[in-house]
């Protein structure tokens, strides 16, 4: 009998816990290649490889014809229905206006868009007329629209700008509409302008409307510029001007596309204009940034400081999803114990950590049990902390601290990031503060509220407020797409009450109109740009991501947050492959450097390479993005790149990875290709050290296997033939931080170097000769050496106190 019902719960255990539990593992194990074959695709909008593209074909005459940047508009003052022409096969045609009211399209041409109930949207009449704005002087071209059996106005008008490559676009409702609500947000309340796109731009690069803005090659309806492209990167973009958390710009059936007001807006207030601009250009980075600075000028704001705060300035250490110790203290001593052990281990290993981000375990939450939290965590783990529930209180959770967070702060007297989510509708805030609620989710949108908050944050050493799933919340209160203006109130007094405090704002989960609202606020400094960090998701995923995300980022000035990493590759299963990968692509996109393993796994050597002694980051001038090239037709492996530059000089950083090996077909590659035009570089392959002149049209062969990577630094050749590479032992071998001034006069090279007490810098510096003199603030200098085979200069300077040095080489 007993050995029957030892059977018996044998067989139990092993279905219903042992079964299951080993196809839980195997389905983890297995994820990596989920995420790379079926999700990576998904967030890469570079070119999609063919092997009928590489079909040699006669090349239609379409494609050859030269793209006009400065377009070409065209009005029937009859109908009110226009065309815009940027070259000879190249034009916008079959333009119209339209809005909705009370379910019912109204049209000056019906037939365009696909609805059933339609009315006409009568033209009262057309004006024309000359303007100045912050953008230049332009002609106007103003259209007056009237609702048919109705006493609401619209205005449709055009602004073509004196010999300009753009144009812009206002939809003005001077009587404001009632009930324009279509139910869906990509279902517009508005249309203009809009127009069948007959060009052989057809190509699309955009983001979506999701959280950290991933990259999109469909216009499938989004709050983001829309790049159109053609096979040799001539360029238009559609992009939002001004109204950011309330446009969209999608694509209906009949492939009309579409600008206007997202379609869960209930009512348009009197005097309300929504604005759009069309800009025209060549290849997509440079378009790009061309568009950010037109929208900086129009909101007369200027771009944020790359060291602006400690979290752009100093490497830190995160706590966040993906991290060592996220909702994982050391037992038996809380999380302030947790963060003075690892300070205390941070200082004793001279590790330069300079902040440190709390993530959302440290504030009062509404949570489930805990029993629950148990049997669920690997599912919490991997969603992001979707367990546990919205803020009741933003102040230091018992359950791990001993003590409040300014008392702590006096303590470990290191600054912080803290993180900060969805508030609940039953959070005492809601007593004293006015917020907006719907069901258990809560959003604060009155200054008095943020200043609070921002007024702790400051006293609490927190020097950067993280709002995270910001996207989360505009799908969980209808009332921030239902009210025009409620979301961008809600972003408005948080970026002005955080400013009143000195405090800067860290936007997370944030969609592309977020992003474009950024450019109204300096202290709204970083956005993140790619989903979590998780140490087994494919870099085929993860690198795509962060480099084309970044395209729109360096547009609109934000600097980006790759999000924490590993630096060393401890563990079994759960381990970072690729932690020089990983850090390198930290340093290279400007923004954080985000490490967070176990402390005792931190690899200071590698961290060392992103930053100075002091931890103070050593970064290029601009994110790392995806080379123009991956836009184009073609078979090599994903080159990224970024640059410094120093007057006219340009250090450019390409990093090559060979992602897809299986569509690698062209292992060549020409520096015109990746848009270099001086004639001629030395080429630093910084893992090897190897140096060599290397001319534009010279072909460079490259051989790597799955998941390999070349690393290449492109150092500009001075007047004299000589070429300062910088420092080898960073990343960033010339960064201006480290080398501010760099200066050739005749037969000698003058640059300046800065670095900090106690520490010890090497220089290289490649020259076809070796040099008279090498000086050090006009003194002889002693160490340095000149290899005749390599022709490399190599120059060590100590630094006994933090300085700047002017080092002269004849």
């Amino acid at each position: 009998m007993l050995f029957d019902i030892i059977i018996f719960v044998i067989d139990k255990l092993i279905k219903w816990i042992v079964i299951p539990a080993v196809l839980i593992y195997i389905g983890y194990l297995l994820t990596p290649l989920f995420f790379k074959y079926l999700i990576a695709p998904k967030f890469n909008a570079a070119y999609k490889y063919s092997k009928k593209d590489f079909i040699i074909t006669e090349q239609t005459k379409l494609a050859l014809e030269i793209q006009e940047n400065i377009p070409k508009l065209t009005v029937d003052k009859k109908t009110g229905l226009y065309s815009i022409s940027f070259g000879k096969v190249r034009i916008l045609h079959e333009g119209f206006v339209g809005v909705n009211s009370n379910n019912i399209w109204y049209s000056n041409k019906k037939s365009l868009l696909p609805i059933k109930n339609q009315k006409q949207l009568v033209l009262k009449d057309s004006k024309e007329g000359n303007g100045k704005n912050k953008l230049g002087e332009y002609k106007t071209v103003a259209l007056n629209f009237q609702l048919e059996g109705l006493k609401s106005r619209v205005q449709a008008i055009f602004q073509i700008y004196t010999k300009k490559s753009f144009m812009t676009f206002e939809l003005s409702f001077p009587d404001g509409i009632e009930n324009t609500s279509r139910d869906k947000f990509e279902n517009q309340i508005s249309s203009f302008p809009n127009f069948q796109n007959n060009s052989p731009n057809q190509n699309i690069l955009t983001w979506r409307n999701a959280i950290f803005s991933p990259p999109e090659r469909n216009l499938i309806g989004t709050t983001a510029p829309v790049v159109f492209y053609d096979d040799e990167l001539n360029v238009f973009i559609l992009s939002p001007l001004d109204g950011f958390m309330n446009a969209l710009i999608s694509k209906d059936k009949t492939d009309q596309i579409h600008c206007g007001i997202q379609g869960e807006v209930i009512n348009i207030p009197k005097g309300y204009s929504q604005k759009f601009i069309l800009y025209f250009g060549k290849e997509i980075n440079q378009s790009m940034m061309d568009l950010g600075e037109l929208l900086y000028k129009y909101h007369g704001t200027s771009r944020s400081d790359m060291y602006r705060n400690i979290c752009l300035q100093k490497i830190g250490f995160w706590t966040d999803n993906g991290a060592h110790y996220y909702y994982n203290p050391i037992k038996g001593v809380g999380f302030d114990g947790t963060l003075l052990l690892i300070d205390y281990h941070f200082k004793q290993h001279d590790i330069p950590i300079g902040y440190y981000n709390l993530d959302s375990w440290w504030y009062v939450k509404k949570t489930p049990p805990k029993w629950i939290r148990t049997i669920l965590k690997p599912i919490f783990r991997l969603t992001g902390g979707g367990l546990y529930g919205n803020i009741i209180l933003w102040e230091t959770d018992p359950k791990w601290f001993k003590t409040d967070l300014k008392s702590f702060h006096e303590h470990i007297n290191t600054p912080f990031t803290a993180h900060s989510r969805r508030w609940h509708a039953k959070s005492p805030y809601l007593e004293k503060f006015e917020f907006v609620t719907y069901k258990d989710h809560a959003v604060p949108v009155n200054k008095d509220f943020w200043d609070y908050i921002m007024k702790f944050a400051k006293e609490s050493g927190i020097e950067v407020y993280e709002q995270d799933w910001m996207k989360t919340q505009m799908n969980s209160i209808p009332q921030l797409r239902q009210e025009m203006g409620l979301a961008e109130k809600w972003l408005e007094s948080m970026a002005l009450a955080a400013a009143d405090h000195d405090v800067d704002v860290f936007h997370c989960m944030s969609t592309p109109a977020m992003c474009l609202f950024s450019i109204k606020h300096q202290n709204i400094s970083f956005t993140r740009c790619s989903n979590d960090y998780n140490a087994r998701w494919p870099k085929a995923y993860k690198v795509p991501f962060t480099t084309q995300t970044n395209i729109l980022l360096n547009a609109v000035g934000l600097w980006p947050h790759d999000d924490c990493f590993r630096s060393s590759n401890a563990g079994i299963v759960y381990r970072e492959k690729y932690p020089t990968l990983k850090a390198l692509i930290q340093i290279l996109t400007a923004g954080l450097v985000a490490p967070s393993d176990r402390m005792d796994k931190v690899d200071r050597e590698l961290l060392l390479k992103t930053c100075r002694d002091d931890g103070v980051l050593l970064k290029p001038d601009r994110a790392i993005t995806a080379n123009d090239l991956m836009f184009k037709k073609h078979a090599k492996y994903y080159i990224c790149d970024t640059w410094t530059k120093k007057n006219d000089l340009m250090w450019r950083y390409f990093l090559i990875l060979n992602l897809w090996p299986s569509r690698v077909k062209d292992r060549e590659l020409r520096l015109e290709e990746v848009g270099i035009e001086d004639n001629e570089f030395v080429l630093y392959d910084y893992f090897s050290g190897d140096a060599q002149p290397f001319a534009k049209d010279k072909v460079m062969s490259i051989n790597l296997k799955s998941m390999q990577f070349k690393y290449y630094i492109l150092v500009p050749i001075l007047s004299n033939g000589m070429a300062l590479i910088g420092d080898p032992d960073k990343f960033v071998v010339c960064s201006n931080k480290q080398f501010p001034q760099v200066e050739a006069s005749g037969n000698s090279i003058t640059f300046e170097v800065e670095d900090v007490k106690d520490s010890s810098l090497n220089i290289l510096i490649y020259s076809p000769k070796k040099p008279k003199s090498v000086k050090i603030e006009n003194k002889n200098a002693k160490s340095w050496n000149y290899n005749a085979e390599k022709k490399i200069i190599n120059i060590q300077i100590d630094f006994k106190a933090d300085a700047i040095k002017t080092i002269t080489i004849a």
